[in-house]
């Protein structure tokens, strides 16, 4: 057999290749390996007893419903938290919630409009500082036939949240409000196609509004416009 020099890298890499090949030759099927496992360490009852656990953790997490949906974060300054709202809400198809605490957005309150106007279920609930002697938001969403409730039992209603076709969730700190999107730091999070977080959504939604009451406009504050 020849002589070959190990101080030379490549052929070191070349021997532990061949090694390699080597041990991989003389070992053992993956099934006798497990056999050879189970006769050294398992006894038939232990095996059956562990067989049952691994058995018994898969249905359980098998059961488990699986709501992970899609998340899309913005932030204020700097990104455009209303645009997103507003595509969302254009996409709706049957029913749309909302609560809110300040509502002063013209391009959320006209897409909202918009959608009621193309069929889809509109419903609202704002806190009771929307309830102005002059003309709001509110009262353009009332000019609309979207009904309005007011939750008045509470300090603040200070919910930013929207529910749209009992799937979509999109809630975080942002205030429906030219501010929010032109003056402060705020949060907006879209959580899409995850119906288990949008039943709770729902859920708190519908409790808020059994305790709420239609909104309360004065007669001068109830004229026709575009949001201002």
């Amino acid at each position: 057999m020849p002589t070959v020099d190990l101080s030379d890298a490549r052929m070191r890499s070349y021997t532990a290749v061949c090694l390699v090949s080597r041990v991989e030759q003389t070992r053992p099927p993956p099934t006798d390996w497990i056999m050879m496992m189970h006769s050294m360490f398992l006894t038939p009852m232990r095996f059956r007893q562990i067989s049952l656990v691994l058995l018994l953790i898969g249905s359980v997490l098998a059961s488990q419903p699986s709501h992970a949906g899609t998340l899309t974060p913005c932030f204020t300054p700097g990104g455009d938290c209303t645009g997103l709202i507003v595509r969302q809400i254009e996409q709706a198809k049957s029913t749309l919630l909302v609560q809110a605490y300040s509502f002063t957005s013209p391009p959320i309150m006209q897409a909202m409009a918009q959608a009621k106007d193309r069929g889809v279920n509109v419903r609202v609930i704002l806190d009771k500082s929307n309830e102005q002697p002059r003309y709001t938001g509110a009262t353009y969403l009332t000019n609309h036939g979207i009904q309005v409730l007011v939750d008045h039992r509470v300090a603040i209603a200070h919910n930013k949240v929207m529910v749209i076709d009992d799937k979509h969730v999109i809630t975080g700190s942002f205030n429906f409000t030219r501010a929010a999107q032109s003056s402060n730091a705020e949060n907006v999070l879209v959580v899409a196609d995850d119906a288990v977080l949008a039943s709770a959504y729902t859920a708190s939604f519908n409790k808020r509004a059994e305790v709420s009451r239609p909104l309360r406009q004065r007669e001068d504050a109830a004229s026709t416009g575009k949001p201002k």
